[in-house]
């Protein structure tokens, strides 16, 4: 089996997951930023996952001075200040990854960089294939046969890997090496390299073509004409000073120990707790399965029953008793009190304690889930944490009708606060049956969107990380999507009212929980003066509809498909043959082998598929 090592430069990889979240910080039900340990997490599941390494390492720098700044003192000088966000993060980092069980670097004295030449040079000549993980150019120095870059893409482009080769073309360079005599020459203003003054990156290749490297310029620098040569001559202490700061270090007196870096499964008992501090609710479900809740429990343990990143779905799991996962805080092990409204009196009751109330939550169970054309299962209202009510409601249109308008003083009232969670749903639900909404009303799906415009906004998440409760998943009672799911209408009356008042409660309880927030973000006047009332007019804009003109459209589509077909026969006509357009290789086919257009890159799919939108335009 071949050997296959990952060396992390923490750092690289820590800032890039920190700035990839600037403008929309991760943060936790507790304001903690999450954002750097999010991002490097998941960056480095995916390279466990996809790549498959047989040994890891993570690199960090080391807090002690380095030789480079005792040799020069303003390397590194202009860096801004570490963000406190990405200082906070790294003990929680540095914990994640001694729970995955995967070594961690930092020598006293030198950088993460030299580490991490160090090692790559030892284990290629253990021939190992090794893959230097960075997003820094300066290592691509340390590339050879047997070491290649490995780039994270960006905004979900697939990573970049960089061989001999591709590092010479990426760099336009003739040898990974002079990288060093690339940043000799240009300098580099993240770490503070001097570099040679008034010499850019394009000059830099060029002086490079002609000589080389930076020893070769300087000793035929009577060969350079012009103003670049007084600028070398100027500036020769700190070409030599620059190319010895960008040369890492390789004899770093680190051991390469293959043992300490093989990969084996993580510590789950050591990461669960973590991942559950964090609340990681998508990486704790990636790794432990479909039972992990971001709840912190000390509820009944359960066993993992789903095939996770680390398990072989065909071997038995190996949570056992003390590393499993704990349940979430649900309806079976939280105390409540909901009730069952079925008769004219309980309503009256019902309605009679709504009155008395300053605001309730308000939610509906239909049969589907399109609010112009489904039919009311049954209503239900919160007015206290824990507790409320359910109101079924009968199949025929004409007798639930009856019971709807029984409520409409509680849903029409001026004065008490009607909260909904996308509550633009359940009023056109009621509108069906003759009963309006009337401000004051509440919606907290779009109040968390003014909290947290980038975070999922659905109940059954939000519960999970504001309330650390899980609510009843819509499957347990109808099934999957498919043809053998039930209909609301279909599930035992016992079912449906702990389920539909469970969603009034949590929607009663995410108001006490947002208002402050909006608060606190200043956000409280643009959601009342603005987002509120948005969602009625919205809401009536949907009930209105809106008018068009089928004759006109019908008509419009004729002509369009008519110039079409001109269009296409005019294609077919310069190609001198009929093709399918909606496909690149066809393109491809009369583009560069019938009509022999010239094109020298390669001829890939995004290649064709680019000339096929140029055609089709």
């Amino acid at each position: 089996m071949s050997k296959k090592l990952f060396l992390l430069d923490a750092y690289a990889l820590i800032y890039r997951a920190y700035y990839a979240f600037i403008r929309t910080p991760i943060l936790n039900s507790k304001g903690f930023n999450t954002s750097a340990i999010y991002g490097f997490t998941n960056t480095l599941l995916e390279v466990l996952e996809k790549q498959k390494p047989t040994h890891i390492a993570v690199v960090f720098d080391h807090s002690s001075q380095t030789l480079r700044e005792q040799e020069f003192a303003n390397y590194k000088a202009n860096r801004e200040e570490t963000p406190q966000p990405i200082k906070d993060a790294n003990p929680w980092i540095r914990k994640i990854i001694k729970a995955m069980n995967i070594p961690l670097y930092d020598f006293e004295g030198y950088e993460a960089d030299d580490v991490i030449a160090t090692l790559a040079k030892s284990a290629a000549a253990a021939d190992f294939e090794v893959f230097i993980m960075t997003g820094d150019k300066d290592l691509a120095q340390c590339v050879n046969e047997k070491v290649k870059m490995y780039r994270p893409g960006k905004q979900g482009a697939p990573a970049e890997i960089l061989g001999i080769e591709e590092v010479k073309i990426k760099f336009q360079i003739s040898d990974p090496l002079q990288i060093i005599d690339l940043l000799g020459l240009m300098g580099d203003a993240v770490d503070n390299i001097p570099g040679v003054s008034g010499v850019g990156e394009k000059t830099a290749i060029k002086l490079l073509e002609e000589f080389g490297s930076i020893e070769n310029i300087y000793n035929r620098i009577d060969e350079v004409k012009g103003k670049i040569k007084e600028k070398l001559i100027a500036d020769k202490e700190n070409a030599f000073l620059s190319k010895k700061l960008a040369t890492v270090i390789s004899d770093v007196p680190v051991p390469l120990n293959e043992k300490d870096l093989e990969y084996s499964k993580p510590d789950k008992e050591a990461l669960l707790p973590l991942l559950t501090e964090l609340e990681f609710r998508t990486i704790g479900k990636r790794l432990f399965g479909e039972e992990f809740s971001v709840n912190n429990s000390s509820s009944p343990k359960i066993k993992s029953s789903t095939p996770t990143l680390f398990e072989d779905p065909t071997e038995e799991s190996d949570l056992h008793e003390g590393t499993s996962i704990q349940a979430a805080n649900t309806i079976v092990n939280t105390p409540h009190e909901y009730h069952i409204a079925n008769t004219e009196v309980l309503h009256n009751k019902l309605i009679q304690l709504l009155l008395e109330e300053k605001e309730y939550a308000f939610d509906t169970e239909t049969t589907g889930l399109d609010s112009m054309n489904t039919d009311l299962v049954g209503m239900s209202f919160s007015f206290k944490a824990h507790e409320a009510w359910f109101v079924p409601t009968p199949s025929d249109f004409d007798q639930a009708k009856i019971i709807v308008q029984r409520f409409k003083p509680v849903l029409e009232s001026k004065s008490i606060i009607k909260i909904g969670h996308n509550i633009k749903f359940d009023w056109q639900v009621i509108r069906q049956y003759g009963v309006d909404i009337e401000a004051p009303f509440y919606d907290t799906m779009v109040a968390h969107y003014l909290i947290d415009a980038n975070q999922r906004h659905k109940m059954d998440f939000l519960s999970e990380n504001y309330l650390q409760y899980t609510p009843v998943p819509i499957e347990a009672l109808i099934g999957k999507p498919g043809r053998k799911q039930k209909s609301m209408s279909d599930v035992s009356l016992k079912e449906l009212a702990e389920y539909a008042a469970e969603d009034a409660d949590v929607t009663f309880q995410f108001k006490k929980i947002f208002d402050p927030l909006l608060s606190q973000k200043e956000l409280t006047k643009l959601y009342h003066d603005v987002e509120l009332p948005l969602v009625e007019t919205l809401q009536e804009m949907e009930w209105q509809g809106v008018q068009v003109d089928g004759n006109f459209l019908k008509e419009y589509s004729t002509l369009l498909n008519k110039e079409l077909i001109e269009i296409k026969d005019k294609i077919y006509a310069q190609a001198g043959a009929e093709f399918n357009l909606d496909s690149p290789k066809q393109m491809g086919e009369i583009l560069f082998d019938r009509m022999k257009i010239p094109y020298n890159g390669t001829k890939t799919k995004t290649v064709l598929a680019q000339l096929q939108q140029v055609c089709k335009d």
